[in-house]
């Protein structure tokens, strides 16, 4: 997990724009005026204008770090007034960056700080490349800092910085069909954590593991028992040497995953400490190498008095590109990674083994120095590891992981499985002003809307930070729900029902919509962390006009904890649910199919008896006299199971059903002439 922020002295700039735009020469028309810009290294010709390539107008701001040791900044304060949402919107383009671009905001109230988020990292790209999300100014915030750092060497450019307030609050419209089904779901419900049951917990939360239907946990956390200095503590022992290992809490953890019914995707390395040694490289990395090797064969072959669990998963180290984890070099980290990865596959060719596990994919010194090596070495990677973060658009998930895929496409490497094993929406809570306060409605819709968008993603596994901890737990330390965890579990039991349906009514912004189907029920999803919406409607096409659909509605927002707040029924004459709600908010419907007609009442010149019956039963419809009509017999979930052509109908005809089974059937009448008429009929 990443730590630390960048400090920068921001200056105040007086006067305010009138336009619908609040930043000021956001298109930098007017050079540099009403911007302020700094470099670490003092150097004046970094920023310039750029007259030949720019997104739109005359120009653009180049910002043209010619060192490795530099730092550019550009800034403006922006008045913003208090709960209220903005668009906010830029336009990037960058070559031979060494590392990346980073846009960040501070709302403030005079000179105090009030909250403080990263927007999405920005790494090479060759065109003109739109960043855009939705932002909400804290209830007591009057202004927001908007700036931008480049960081090492490189060429960055960029038009167009657009804070625009939103004021639409016309309700967003949904839409399902169906009885149209998109393929199944990814069920991408893996976390980070040392297992569900452990004794250090005050609460074990195995049920929970189970509801959630955790799929893999990794073994990362803060000084667990899965790190190499707690495993093998005296780094002097024989490695061969079973005596030299510590497998007790280690054992106990994998136990409680497994018996759990979950996986285990093994972190070989360290978790956060504040210790020196804790982040240094190994100093001996042949020898880490080899421990690594016989910690997977106690768990995998019995040695040292082991298991036989046949773990498959091994990432190599955490987040070696920041030196709150690593204070060695990238070739530092390739040299551990090709030794320990050519030590596992030497030992066993099927296991699985990856890295960088880069906190930052856009750091694109590390990750090309590390891609390249792996390419031109043919080291072993069977995974690429990445990790993100601190995002106000849980659109960006989907987004930077295709930049990902693309990048390793590009170097060949496109039979290789892409894994993000650490995110999370890192909402700050506008409650508490606290940086780790991610426990609320929107940390919920963010985490929902991010489930959703990595449906369309080449993502091959996502892991939650985490499953539970004091911060970004799904539960909490006393085996409570969680805003996120209750959402997470809503999801799991729509993506249990069956078959994804199509849908329509998202946005790349945060808003979105999810739906299932088994036929009888109908599960739906929709969520918005940060529109103005004042509600939503939701339209069900495709519906049998011979059913209704129950409904009930479960909502996670600043009121509700995932608690009823309507119920109520659809058919195919009204088909549409209104809701009036403001986001943040998540809402599960659960639509259930029942036999009841919508519009077709029977009437007393038109009845079945006796029912329940056994041998036979009699249809009585005066009307029908005289007409050809077709009788139809159905189980609940609409599978036919006999069928009656009758030329001539009379007032009554008796139907015999010996053969057919007891249950509950719907019993359809159709002819040419008025409408269909429907019956429940009970067969005893």
């Amino acid at each position: 997990m990443k730590r630390g922020l960048i400090a920068i002295v921001l200056i105040v700039i007086s006067g305010w724009a009138t336009a619908q735009n609040i930043v000021q020469n956001g298109g930098f028309e007017n050079a540099l005026a009403n911007w302020y810009y700094f470099s670490t290294t003092g150097n004046p010709t970094i920023f310039k204008m750029d007259i030949t390539n720019f997104h739109s107008g005359n120009q653009c701001l180049w910002m043209d770090n010619n060192s490795s040791a530099d730092t550019s900044y550009l800034a403006q304060i922006v008045p913003v007034s208090a709960g209220k949402k903005y668009l906010c919107d830029f336009w990037v383009k960058a070559d031979s960056m060494e590392h990346y671009m980073l846009p960040f905001i501070k709302f403030r109230h005079d000179t105090v700080s009030v909250y403080d988020t990263y927007f999405c990292p920005n790494g090479n790209v060759g065109n003109w490349q739109r960043v855009v999300m939705r932002v909400l100014a804290p209830p007591n915030a009057d202004n927001m800092v908007l700036f931008v750092a480049v960081f090492g060497k490189g060429n960055f450019r960029i038009d167009d910085i657009s804070m625009i307030e939103l004021l639409d609050t016309s309700y967003t419209s949904f839409s399902v069909n169906i009885n149209q089904t998109v393929g199944t779901f990814k069920k991408l419900f893996s976390v980070n954590g040392i297992g569900p049951g452990n004794p250090n917990q005050p609460f074990n939360h195995i049920q929970k593991f189970q509801e959630l239907g955790v799929d893999y946990m990794r073994t990362h956390d803060f000084a667990t028992a899965f790190d190499y200095s707690v495993i093998f503590p005296d780094t002097s022992a024989n490695p061969l040497n079973p005596w030299a290992y510590n497998f007790h809490s280690t054992d106990s953890c994998i136990s409680d995953i497994i018996n759990a019914g979950g996986n285990v995707y093994f972190r070989l390395g360290e978790s956060y400490d504040t210790a020196l040694s804790k982040k240094m490289p190994p100093a001996n990395m042949d020898k880490f190498a080899q421990v690594c090797v016989q910690i997977i064969k106690h768990y995998n072959d019995g040695w040292a008095n082991g298991f036989h669990y046949n773990l498959s998963y091994f990432e190599i180290w955490n987040e070696p590109d920041i030196i709150d984890f690593w204070t060695g070099t990238v070739n530092d980290y390739i040299k551990l990674y090709r030794l320990t990865s050519r030590a596992i596959k030497l030992y066993n060719p099927q296991l699985k083994v990856g890295g960088p596990t880069i906190s930052n994919v856009f750091n694109e010194s590390f990750i090309n120095t590390f891609i390249d090596s792996v390419v031109t070495e043919q080291l072993p990677l069977d995974f690429f590891v990445y990790h993100l973060y601190y995002f106000h658009n849980p659109y960006y998930f989907k987004w930077v992981n295709e930049y990902v895929r693309n990048k390793l496409n590009l170097a060949g490497l496109t039979n290789i499985e892409l894994i993000n094993s650490e995110w999370n929406s890192y909402m700050i809570s506008f409650e508490t002003y606290s940086e780790w306060g991610a426990d609320d409605a929107m940390n919920a819709s963010a985490a929902t809307a991010a489930m959703i968008y990595m449906q369309e993603s080449t993502i091959d596994k996502f892991f939650r930070y985490a499953f539970f901890n004091y911060w970004f737990g799904l539960v909490n330390d006393y085996d409570q729900w969680r805003y996120s965890g209750l959402a997470y579990k809503a999801l799991r039991l729509l993506m249990d029902n069956g078959q994804r349906l199509m849908t329509s009514g998202g946005d790349t912004l945060g808003t979105c919509i999810i739906a299932s189907t088994d036929n009888n029920k109908i599960e739906v999803m929709l969520t918005d962390n940060n529109l103005t919406a004042n509600g939503y409607t939701l339209q069900l096409q495709g519906l049998d006009p011979y059913y209704v659909y129950d409904y009930r509605i479960y909502r996670i927002d600043s009121l509700h904890k995932y608690y009823i707040v309507g119920t109520g029924s659809v058919n195919s004459q009204q088909p549409v649910v209104t809701q009036q709600v403001k986001s943040p908010f998540t809402d599960h419907f659960i639509f259930e199919k029942t036999v009841r007609m919508a519009s077709t009442i029977n009437d007393n010149n038109s009845f079945v008896y006796p029912n329940p019956c056994k041998d036979k039963f009699r249809l009585v419809n005066s009307k029908l006299e005289g007409k050809p009509t077709t009788v139809t017999l159905s189980d609940i979930y609409n599978r036919e199971i006999k069928k009656w052509e009758i030329k001539d109908f009379n007032s009554s005809k008796d139907f015999f059903i010996t053969e057919i089974p007891p249950s509950i059937y719907i019993l359809k009448v159709h002819t040419p002439v008025g409408p269909s008429m429907l019956y429940k009929i009970v067969i005893q």
